[in-house]
């Protein structure tokens, strides 16, 4: 249960209580307009019975006859609770229930416009979500779906980041922001939405098996963990990052047209198989790679390249425009080498022997590194 209520009392004849926001008295005498001689403020803490209940009362009033009136409202601080979610549903977009911990007797609104948060709830048992969830939905802390109905859409980010099996889970139609699941470690009977329109976090599965991507995810999708890419369909947009940083091999892999953001592809020791998208808006990292043998580079790489084991870059042929820096550090020769026509940042090439015969590409707008240092261009 939350740990903190609070609200105002008017002081009247026949008081009148009002619920604040779970958290501030301040919501209520806003949206009521009090005058602050018109009302005390009153909080109520963890106890059920009313010995937390406290009101801010002035030196010379007795702050029991308006405790009393709270007391005649609310039988507990459970029918306190539900009063002050309605109160946040009519007033207020975001509804923040942090320290509950069940959902026993739990009543929540149809329709929440902006975010519900109940992050430290550990079970769904009694729990009756609205159907609706215009804002982020959290539910991190869930270890299981036993139990759980989410609601049809969810405008912004949905966690589920404590779920380790997708047993009883059925993702809502639509997610407007992320969709977190990084502790899965099996997809499935896992069925996701066929738009994700932020990141997607699969970031502990280790398997392909019952994966089937959305056919656009417009942040980062993450899946760090795989290290096979064998039945791995991914989406045909991703408007962000991709992962799959502990790839081993290329086989089976099918990369998008267009990656937005960065392509961590760092685990591949050859680029056979490989076909890497004809832009990439981010950083390309291939820092497994020791030969460019089959290697084909983006037509367009935004930010950095990282190629640092690359011993030989003979026959490569590198994109015209690298938006900032090249990274080359295991370079032993720039024999057969055609240089970009520009590197926007710095270009690193520490691991040359030698600098003699060493060529540049026509415009390096940062420095040129070297194990002998700088070199003045």
């Amino acid at each position: 249960m939350c740990d903190f209520l609070s609200g105002a009392v008017t002081m009247e004849r026949h008081p009148k209580v009002l619920c604040g926001d779970l958290a501030h008295h301040e919501m209520t005498v806003q949206r009521c307009q009090l005058k602050p001689e018109t009302y005390r403020e009153w909080e109520w803490t963890k106890d059920d019975d009313g010995q937390s209940l406290t009101v801010r009362a002035i030196p010379g009033e007795n702050p029991n006859i308006l405790k009393s009136a709270i007391l005649a409202k609310f039988a507990n601080r459970r029918a306190c609770l539900n009063d002050c979610i309605r109160q946040v549903n009519d007033f207020k977009s975001e509804l923040y229930l942090n320290e509950l911990t069940s959902a026993e007797g739990l009543t929540l609104p149809q329709h929440v416009d902006g975010g519900l948060w109940l992050p430290n709830l550990p079970s769904a048992e009694g729990l009756t979500l609205p159907q609706t969830v215009g804002g982020c939905l959290h539910l991190g802390a869930l270890i299981s779906a036993e139990g759980l109905t989410l609601p049809q859409t969810v405008g912004s980010h949905l966690y589920l980041s404590g779920l380790t099996s997708v047993k009883t889970l059925t993702l809502p139609q639509t997610v407007g922001g992320d969709l977190y699941l990084g502790k899965l470690s099996s997809a499935v009977g896992l069925t996701l939405p066929r738009t994700v329109g932020g990141d997607l976090w699969l970031g502990s599965l280790t398997s392909t098996k019952g994966l089937t991507l959305p056919q656009t995810v417009g942040g980062n999708l993450w899946l760090a963990s795989l290290t096979s890419a064998k039945g791995l369909t991914l989406p045909q947009t991703v408007g962000g990052t991709i992962h799959l940083g502990r790839l081993t091999s290329a086989a089976g892999l099918t990369l998008p047209q267009t990656v937005g953001g960065d392509l961590h592809l760092g685990g591949l020791t050859s680029a056979e198989g490989l076909v890497l998208p004809q832009t990439v808006g981010g950083t390309l990292f291939l820092d497994g790679l020791a030969s460019a043998v089959g290697l084909t580079l983006p037509q367009t790489v935004g930010v950095h390249l990282y190629l640092n084991s690359l011993t030989s870059a003979k026959g490569l042929t590198f994109p015209q425009t690298i938006g900032h820096n090249l990274y080359l550090n295991s370079l032993a020769s720039t024999e057969g080498l055609t240089w970009p026509q520009t590197v926007g940042g710095d270009l690193w090439i520490n691991g040359l022997p030698s600098l003699e015969g060493l060529t540049l590409p026509q415009k390096v707008g940062g420095d040129v590194f070297t194990k002998f240092g700088k070199v003045v261009k």
